[in-house]
């Protein structure tokens, strides 16, 4: 059917199979590169989020032309952005930060 057919196509615009539940599907949008990078490690969105807790600005995750690390949220923070840099907060403590090249 048609979700069949979208599974195998969702990394390359974002999306993530978030839960199946007999018949009923449930995807999520966590935006690309991230959606291909936990198909290609096998990582669920929560092991993602902690894996990405390893990389820093100093030693980003490097996905083609993406640099990609955690940031701790504290009181006041800074982090300098450009017009190709994505922050995402992680629901927890801190953000993820994507920076395209």
């Amino acid at each position: 059917g048609l979700c069949e057919i979208f599974r195998v196509f969702m990394s390359d615009y974002g999306f993530i199979e978030r839960f199946k539940k007999e018949k009923d599907y449930h995807f999520r949008y966590v935006g690309y590169p991230h959606s291909k990078i936990m198909q290609n490690l096998d990582l669920n969105l929560e092991d993602y989020l902690e894996f990405l807790k390893s990389y820093s600005p100093n030693n980003p995750y490097l996905f083609q032309n993406y640099k990609i690390y955690y940031f701790e949220v504290k009181k006041n923070f800074k982090i300098k952005c450009s017009f190709h840099t994505v922050l995402s907060g992680n629901n927890y403590d801190g953000v993820i930060v994507t920076e395209k090249n």
